[in-house]
């Protein structure tokens, strides 16, 4: 979306330490591990969710929601447009919490937004979901990240200062958003961890996130707006209570490094 950006980033990743572990086979496709997504834009939404009805829904007495109020965590929906991957171009969202895994403290949300060197806070998935088949398809068999059963019509744009994202299934609607940010040349260059936990056959998976991005966050309601529809996945978000937005974030350009999924 930025090619100032892009060429910065293509820069950045000749310069990362990168060492293959492994090579998976995807429709016939063979892809390096780590997997590399080289050309990547998002938008995150964090919004107030109940925390009981989070730790109800992962139920693992091993993993805890942030508390950033008394029984109140956040619901973190991401949009993802992946313009460049080894399964060529598709679209994602995710659905998360904060939490933190094995740990008998609770710590203060943004420094686990924004740095996630250890794996002991990190975001547990609730619901992902991709726009083909070959996107759906290597999630599930690379790392097995619970992922919606059909393709969806997953959009993400900026124009004029606004950044507009959807999630539909056909004519109906999951979500619709749009939120004003400043302009994309007052971005700032970072390199972060991102640390995601999911369940798959009652077992408990890690996956590492290295990133390297443009972004910035803006907190606050501001002029953001955002609509559920009537479908399961927006029920989904409403059953965990999801209210008024506490921050967000937009990154117009960046790269991610994926790893292997991990027992932990």
């Amino acid at each position: 979306m930025n090619q100032e950006y892009k060429s910065l980033l293509e820069k950045e990743l000749k310069l990362y330490p990168y060492r293959k572990t492994g090579v998976r086979r995807v429709n016939g496709i063979d892809i390096d591990m780590p997997m590399i997504y080289e050309d990547v834009s998002s938008i995150m939404f964090f919004l107030l969710a109940d925390a009981s009805k989070a730790a109800k829904y992962i139920n693992n007495n091993r993993v805890k929601p942030i508390l950033i109020f008394k029984n109140t965590t956040l619901m973190a929906i991401n949009i993802f447009n992946y313009r460049k991957s080894a399964v060529g171009a598709f679209n994602e969202f995710t659905f998360s919490i904060p939490v933190t895994v094995d740990s008998n403290f609770n710590i203060p949300i943004l420094p686990l937004i924004f740095d996630q060197s250890f794996r002991k806070f990190g975001f547990y998935v609730v619901q992902l979901g991709a726009s083909n088949d070959l996107g759906r398809k290597h999630i599930i068999d690379l790392w097995g990240y619970p992922t919606y059963k059909n393709n969806l019509d997953i959009t993400l744009s900026y124009d004029e200062g606004r950044v507009f994202s959807s999630i539909k299934e056909g004519d109906e609607i999951i979500i619709e958003a749009s939120e004003g940010f400043s302009k994309i040349a007052d971005y700032k260059f970072e390199k972060k961890k991102f640390n995601t936990y999911f369940t798959s056959n009652n077992k408990l998976h890690h996956v590492e996130l290295d990133t390297l991005l443009c972004s910035k966050i803006f907190f606050g309601k501001r002029d953001f707006r955002i609509e559920f529809g009537d479908h399961e996945l927006s029920d989904l978000l409403v059953n965990f209570d999801v209210g008024k937005k506490m921050f967000s974030g937009f990154y117009p350009n960046a790269v991610e490094i994926a790893g292997e999924a991990k027992l932990i």
